[in-house]
């Protein structure tokens, strides 16, 4: 896969600023209160922001992606995500100090193909058409 300049000096500025993030230091002390609470530990009650519109939320540009390649698209998406949530909407957030990278698969013919209708809604749910009616759709 060929990555260009501008591409590469995108995803590098934010991984820099991802970095900044970890090195900040406080993500240690939220990441041990959240192993404590789940191995039930008595640790004060934590706030976990996971639902947020984010098509409501790029007021300012910080959201808009701008690499052309669709997969670093994808990459560049989750960091400004990750980076706006932690300069917005902390909360008790841990940004890790890694990059998680997707698996990559294709789709086969084997098995029972999902029917959906799409929404004429920009950002509205599909609707899913039963695809097993009786036994013979098995």
């Amino acid at each position: 896969m060929s990555v260009s300049a501008r591409d590469r000096e995108i995803l590098r500025t934010l991984a820099g600023q991802l970095a900044e993030a970890v090195a900040a230091g406080s993500y240690r002390r939220t990441a041990e209160l959240w192993r404590r609470l789940n191995t039930l530990d008595s640790v004060r009650p934590m706030v976990w922001i996971n639902e947020i519109c984010w098509h409501e939320m790029n007021v300012n540009d910080e959201l808009t992606c701008r690499c052309e390649d669709p997969f670093l698209r994808g990459r560049e998406e989750a960091m400004r995500r990750t980076l706006y949530q932690w300069r917005h909407l902390p909360a008790d957030m841990v940004v890790d100090d890694f990059l998680p990278c997707p698996v990559a698969f294709t789709e086969s013919d084997y098995g029972i193909r999902m029917k959906a209708v799409p929404s004429t809604q920009a950002h509205g749910a599909r609707d899913y058409l039963s695809v097993i009616r009786e036994e013979s759709d098995v």
